[in-house]
């Protein structure tokens, strides 16, 4: 018995890495800085960078939702762009359009399949069967979709709401 549960414990650790490993492959060329790396378009790269652009240039990242800035139709109140307290901002201000648009990118799909693993994880515990080879594999399809990421990890996070209102769930239904 401690025999299986050992054995089952590895396969599971080893089929989580395997997944992150397939995941990673996946997101290699979007890390290493490869020029040819395609991009999906949607409209992140013709609006929210070139509106951070813009805010970025005009100096006034931390000015007032009054300020006026210049640049486009006619010029518009800093409270109509991103807030000032945006990661994904300050990502491009530190970092610069092009690789703030990769590391969205990575950090959304590591996000989406470590939360989907989490989640599916606590639904089998509460359901008490485990395919650990279909949860990863979930988890990895779950992880390799095409999200927008200046949608941060609006959508790859939603398995970590559900993981935390089925803990309160799970532990209610059980009392």
């Amino acid at each position: 018995m401690i025999k299986k549960r050992f054995f089952l414990a590895q396969l599971e650790k080893y089929l989580f890495q395997i997944g992150l490993i397939i995941l990673i492959v996946f997101l290699i060329p979007y890390w290493s800085g490869y020029s040819g790396a395609t991009f999906l378009i949607h409209d992140s790269l013709n609006g929210n960078i070139v509106f951070n652009e813009i805010l970025i240039n005009s100096g006034k990242i931390l000015g007032k939702s009054t300020d006026s800035i210049d640049g486009f139709m006619g010029g518009v109140d800093r409270g109509v762009l991103r807030s000032k307290f945006s990661i994904l901002l300050w990502l491009q201000f530190l970092l610069g359009g092009e690789w703030s648009y990769r590391i969205l990118i990575v950090v959304v799909h590591l996000t989406a399949y470590f939360s989907m693993n989490i989640w599916l994880k606590r639904c089998v515990e509460y359901l008490g069967e485990d395919n650990r080879m279909i949860r990863i594999f979930i988890s990895l399809l779950f992880g390799l979709l095409p999200f927008w990421p200046h949608a941060g990890i609006a959508i790859a996070g939603m398995p970590l709401l559900f993981y935390s209102f089925s803990s309160f769930c799970f532990t209610t239904l059980g009392k």
